[in-house]
């Protein structure tokens, strides 16, 4: 499938390299203002002046542009009948969010975010393992230690204005997770608060540390501890229910299940040593490009949760840590 990419930075060096390992998306053109780059990771490839330009000349389009473009180029490259795999946040705020799946709603092609978590192999199978449980989830966790965020070209992601700040830049993925196995655990299952508390040790505009509870109508909670004060990156997520319990621990890149006194211990093989190594900052990122590529051939179904409720939970936590308040994401949909 021709595909072009909207934005050649730090970012678009794991997606290429995906594409290039999935088999399934042939990168022919891109727009970046980083040109250097986009010679040296795409050398066959043809430089194109602007975002338009790519989106005339293509099937299917990819977004690695920095946070604030995100929404005008999704909607802009779903209103030309492209297929859009666009990086996560999809929007800064909830309006643009809307606008966005809106646009999807209409389109011809298929949307897809940049959450790959939910598409890795030990994510899935935690996943699995959440659905056929005795027991419903009733704890949800993820604790996610690591050094400070890329600054970005001209520094946006240190900039809330045009990152939406950590929660949203980072930790939609986590988000997303707990929407993903709160419905697992209840199908159906939806957000209804959630309580941040942020700080920022080294003042660098956006936070680096913080905890974040969430609620779910199931009766699920959810808890996110997050650093950017570490040197090693660590990840543990995982589900808690009465009896049993599933964690992933990116250290041993395992998953631990316990179950009535049982434990079963699953290692995968996966590539997380970091795109500067020649690997991945994540596990899924091959597998999502390649359910992409199937979603727009037809050969496969969407995913069953909407990437709107991590967006939501991430929005609603920005508030609570600026505001000191819970925040009731009921209301917060009907402002």
């Amino acid at each position: 499938m021709r595909t072009g990419i909207i934005g050649v930075g730090n970012r678009a060096r794991s997606l290429v390299r995906a594409a290039q390992m999935a088999g399934v998306l042939d990168v022919t053109c891109y727009h970046s203002r980083d040109e250097s780059t986009a010679r040296t990771l795409l050398p066959h490839a043809t430089g194109c002046p602007d975002a338009e330009s790519v989106i005339e000349k293509v099937d299917a389009v990819i977004i690695a542009a920095p946070n604030s473009t995100h929404a005008d180029l999704a909607v802009r490259a779903l209103g030309a009948g492209r297929h859009v795999f666009c990086e996560k946040p999809l929007g800064l705020d909830l309006p643009e969010l809307r606008r966005v799946l809106t646009a999807a709603d209409r389109a011809d092609g298929i949307l897809q975010v940049g959450t790959e978590l939910r598409y890795a192999p030990m994510v899935r199978d935690i996943t699995a393992a959440v659905a056929a449980a005795a027991t419903p989830a009733r704890l949800l966790w993820a604790q996610e230690f690591r050094g400070p965020l890329r600054p970005g070209v001209d520094g946006w992601r240190l900039d809330p204005a045009r990152s939406g700040g950590t929660l949203l830049e980072k930790n939609t993925h986590h988000f997303d997770l707990f929407a993903v196995w709160a419905h697992a655990a209840s199908p159906g299952a939806r957000p209804v608060q959630v309580h941040a508390v942020a700080g920022n040790e080294h003042a660098r505009g956006v936070a680096d540390h913080a905890v974040v509870t969430v609620v779910f109508d199931s009766g699920a909670l959810a808890t996110l501890s997050v650093s950017l004060l570490e040197d090693e990156e660590r990840l543990r997520v995982g589900v808690l229910g009465s009896g049993w319990s599933v964690e992933y621990d990116n250290r041993h890149q395992s998953v631990e299940m316990r179950d009535a006194g049982r434990v079963e211990r699953t290692a995968y093989d996966v590539d997380v040593r970091g795109v500067n190594a020649g690997g991945f900052d994540h596990p899924g990122e091959v597998e999502q490009l390649v359910a992409f590529a199937e979603r727009a051939a037809g050969r496969r179904d969407g995913e069953a949760v909407s990437p709107y409720w991590g967006h939501l939970i991430a929005y609603g936590a920005r508030e609570s840590a600026r505001t000191g308040q819970s925040v009731d994401l009921l209301a917060m949909e009907r402002m």
